[in-house]
C-alpha cells in the first residue's frame, strides 16, 4: 500500500458516506462491512493497521463464552451469531480449534459440562461441533505431535512459532531466528542437523497441509488458497503441492470429497 497514493486519493474524493478513525481489528471490519454493501468508505489510522490491540489479542472467534459464565445471555446469543457469519464469509480464516477444560474439584465437572451444552444449545445450527465430556478412562498420557519430534528446545520453538504463524505474508526465516534468539545461519544449520530440512522447507510443508485441510472443508477457490495459507504467489503453490502430492489441487479436492 502506498500511502502517498492513499492520501491523495483522499483529496480527490470530498464527500464519503462513512469515515471510520481506527485501523484496528473493529475498524477494519466495519470498513468492510460499508464497502461491500456500496457506501464510499474512508478508513484512517495514524499508524499501521492492527497495530495496537488487535496485535495482542488471541484471535479466537470464541463466540462468546465467558459471557456464558456472567448470565449475559444476549451477548452470547450476538457473539454466536457473529461467529456463524465469520465461518460462512471466512472459512479460510476461521477455523474449529478444540479445547480441553481441565477439572480439578468434583464440582468442576458437572458445572462446565453443564455450561458448555447449554453453550451449544445456544449457537443451534451453527454449533461446530457439540462438546462433550471426557472420562478419566479415555484420557491418554502423550507427548506432543503439534510440531516435528526434536530434543533441542530451541528448534521447537522456532516450530511452533512458524505453527502459530504460517498464515501471515510477512512470515519469514529472519523473523522466526529473532523469535530463537539466533542468527540465520545458526537456525538454519540447526533445522538441517535436527530435521533434515532449512526453514523455509518446513514452512512450506506446514501450508502445504493446511491448504489440504482447506482444500477438502472449505469451497474456497483453488487460486484463491495460496493467501489463506500465507503464500503470495499462486504458481508457488500449485507447484509445490503438485511436486508434494503427485497432483493438482483441484483433483486433490475432488479425490477426498468422493471418499
Amino acid at each position: 500500500m502506498n500511502r502517498s497514493e492513499m492520501i491523495s486519493r483522499i483529496d480527490e474524493n470530498k464527500i464519503w458516506d462513512i469515515i471510520i478513525i481506527g485501523g484496528g481489528a473493529t475498524g477494519v471490519g466495519i470498513a468492510l462491512d460499508s464497502a461491500s454493501r456500496g457506501y464510499k468508505t474512508l478508513l484512517l489510522e495514524k499508524g499501521d493497521f492492527a497495530q495496537g490491540t488487535s496485535s495482542r489479542s488471541t484471535k479466537l472467534i470464541h463466540g462468546g463464552v465467558r459471557y456464558l459464565q456472567q448470565g449475559n445471555i444476549s451477548l452470547v446469543l450476538e457473539a454466536l451469531k457473529e461467529r456463524g457469519i465469520l465461518r460462512k464469509n471466512a472459512p479460510h480464516l476461521v477455523h474449529n480449534l478444540p479445547f480441553i477444560v481441565p477439572n480439578y474439584d468434583w464440582w468442576e465437572g458437572p458445572f462446565y459440562g453443564i455450561g458448555m451444552k447449554i453453550y451449544d444449545m445456544l449457537a443451534g445450527k451453527e454449533a461446530p461441533k457439540e462438546s462433550v465430556i471426557i472420562p478419566p478412562t479415555g484420557i491418554t498420557s502423550r507427548d506432543s505431535t503439534d510440531v516435528r519430534a526434536s530434543q533441542h528446545p530451541d528448534v521447537t520453538k522456532a516450530l511452533r512459532y512458524m505453527w502459530d504463524n504460517y498464515s501471515s505474508l510477512e512470515l519469514s526465516v529472519d523473523n522466526v531466528a529473532q523469535v530463537v534468539g539466533f542468527s540465520r545461519r545458526t537456525l538454519e544449520r540447526l533445522f538441517r542437523s535436527e530435521l533434515n530440512q532449512t526453514v523455509n522447507e518446513a514452512l512450506l510443508s506446514r501450508r502445504l497441509e493446511r491448504c489440504c485441510e482447506l482444500l477438502i472443508t472449505t469451497d474456497t477457490n483453488v487460486s484463491d488458497l495460496c493467501y489463506a495459507v500465507g503464500l503470495r504467489s499462486r504458481e508457488h503453490l500449485h507447484r509445490a503441492f503438485k511436486r508434494t502430492y503427485g497432483i493438482t489441487m483441484q483433483k486433490y479436492r475432488l479425490k477426498h470429497r468422493q471418499a
